[in-house]
């Protein structure tokens, strides 16, 4: 199963040739801003200001997972094994890891949801990259400024927790 995927990926390599290195950069760079923003909601919900212990056990956690896909996923364990071992209490750990890993997988699956609206409305679905790029950049900004909204007011969570 491995090596057809192998293949297709080595196939694929000449493509990279076609793209701007500008876009290498760019993409580098929302790599690194994205570890940046999982390991402050993580030093957020671990109630800590230890940078260093964060990144090392969601990197060690990640790797791990990524270790061994077909077995029992250890990510969660390796994580909290390295932030305990950095003197962290192993509650918070449980609750923050789960907070965190809830947090970024309600997110995930709730893009598609925002656009289900203008889907049962009628609006016609964009066309081409541009317009999607569009859309996906005004969904991000209302994302923003909802999680803006959330982390700076405790009136609105209040109002959900009591749902």
């Amino acid at each position: 199963m491995l090596w057809p995927s192998l293949l297709k990926v080595f196939a694929a390599w000449p493509d990279l040739l076609t793209i701007n290195p500008a876009w290498f950069v760019v993409m580098f760079l929302a790599e690194i801003a994205s570890f940046a923003c999982a390991w402050a909601l993580q030093r957020l919900a671990l109630r800590t200001g230890k940078w260093f212990a964060i990144a090392t056990a969601q990197i060690s956690g990640t790797r791990s997972a990524g270790s061994c896909p077909a077995a029992r996923r250890p990510a969660p364990r390796s994580s909290t094994d390295c932030s305990s071992g950095s003197g962290l209490d192993p509650t918070t750990i449980g609750t923050g890891l789960t907070a965190t890993t809830f947090i970024s997988s309600a997110t995930l699956f709730a893009l598609p949801v925002l656009a289900l609206p203008a889907i049962v409305f009628g609006a016609p679905a964009p066309r081409g990259l541009v317009q999607s790029a569009w859309l996906g950049a005004a969904l991000f900004v209302l994302a923003i400024a909802v999680g803006g909204v959330l982390l700076s007011a405790d009136r609105p969570l209040r109002w959900v927790g009591q749902r």
